[in-house]
């Protein structure tokens, strides 16, 4: 290809970056702004999980129309969800009073927001069978440092603006998100040949079948995003119950961006050199200790400590779950094994939602951060448990 390496890893950082920020201004302050319009910790959980729940089911729809019919390119469906969002989360600013079109509209937007994300991994993949290998690692780790940057800045504007201040931020990222979408040359997958095992379900029900070990590792990480996202997307409430408030809200996201940075930009270094096999074990237990601090955690600076754990948690969860779908899973079915790893934290996240809503409006935080810290070990454990031919995850081996 004629773009340089260094050109298009440039333009794949800036894609990331928009996207963290974008992600963390809308799905990382949501229970501020709907606790701000007031929905309740079970409402906020409720409508992010039906949100998940929605995502989970066209996810691998987009993957397969995507992968199989090879009628629209990465860079179309992108776009097209850029504009959607937009046009969304403009909608949502009109909207002050009325529960339900907020709701509603915030469901939608999510959605959008949620389905992008295996996408932007994709890419990756796809330049890496045009014999083009990114730092993916480095890509996302740009991501991480904007993400701290906008979580700090967006939390102290809340203080001073309001909640929809969260509203016009998104607005301006996703445009940014566009934008860079715009400048990279993506081709449609050739379509293939339509046969009775080229349909949907049966492609998926072979994907299952071809695909044991992969599915049972994100089997586990299910239960462990459980626990993250009752942390993530109860947050505000979490800090309450120490003391704190939104703005404190976004300086644990902050710091919790900023610790994966190293992993991150050092990932291709520790994948060489560590086994990637070993890789999601560290993570989940890394997890798990992450959780176990929160728990016990009696002050907003021990909860900001507690995130320090993100480096070897989601920090290098993110970038070793989208190389060790590449060599788990084969090219032709590539954009529906990232999406399945994509969803393994989306049904964590549904899961999270429901469970911490329920559980912090029945009995409080500290039981809410308990049940997830009891899930997180059950999730660690299937990891750890898991054996493999050779070290390896290919193909069910």
């Amino acid at each position: 290809m004629k773009q340089s390496v260094r050109n298009i890893e440039i333009r794949y950082a800036a894609v990331h970056s928009f996207f963290c920020m974008a992600y963390c201004s809308i799905c990382g302050f949501a229970t501020v702004y709907l606790a701000a319009r007031q929905f309740s910790a079970s409402e906020i959980g409720v409508l992010l999980a039906i949100a998940n729940v929605l995502t989970i089911i066209l996810q691998p729809v987009l993957a397969a129309y995507i992968d199989g019919a090879g009628k629209i390119s990465l860079k179309t469906a992108i776009l097209f969800l850029c504009l959607v969002t937009i046009a969304l989360l403009s909608y949502l600013y009109t909207v002050n009073e009325n529960k339900t079109k907020i709701a509603v509209v915030m469901l939608l937007a999510t959605i959008s927001i949620l389905l992008m994300q295996p996408l932007l991994n994709s890419i990756y993949t796809y330049y890496m069978e045009k014999g083009i290998e990114l730092n993916f690692g480095a890509a996302r780790g740009t991501g991480s440092v904007t993400y701290a940057v906008i979580s700090i800045l967006l939390g102290r504007i809340i203080e001073h603006r309001g909640e929809n201040s969260i509203v016009v931020t998104g607005i301006l990222l996703y445009a940014g998100l566009l934008v860079f979408t715009l400048t990279f040359h993506i081709e449609k997958t050739p379509p293939r040949e339509r046969n009775g095992e080229r349909n949907f379900w049966n492609s998926m029900k072979l994907f299952v079948k071809k695909y044991k070990v992969f599915l049972l590792t994100l089997s586990g990480f299910v239960l462990i995003f459980t626990e993250h996202y009752i942390v993530n997307t109860f947050l505000l409430q979490i800090m309450e119950n120490v003391g704190g408030g939104a703005g404190d809200v976004g300086t644990s996201l902050g710091i919790a961006a900023v610790c994966e940075l190293p992993v991150m930009f050092g990932f291709s270094w520790i994948v060489r050199r560590s086994g990637g096999s070993q890789l999601l074990k560290v993570t989940a237990v890394a997890f798990t200790v992450k959780a176990v601090f929160f728990l016990a955690a009696p002050t907003v600076g021990m909860i900001h400590l507690a995130q320090c754990f993100q480096m070897l948690a989601y920090g290098l969860f993110m970038p070793a779950i989208v190389w060790y779908t590449s060599e788990a899973v084969d090219m032709e079915d590539m954009v529906k094994g990232q999406s399945l790893a994509v969803m393994c934290a989306l049904s964590g996240n549904v899961l999270g939602n429901i469970l911490g809503g329920w559980i912090y409006d029945s009995l409080g935080a500290k039981a809410m951060l308990l049940a997830g810290t009891v899930i997180s070990a059950a999730g660690m454990i299937i990891i750890l448990l898991i054996k493999t031919k050779n070290g390896g995850y290919k193909n069910g081996a």
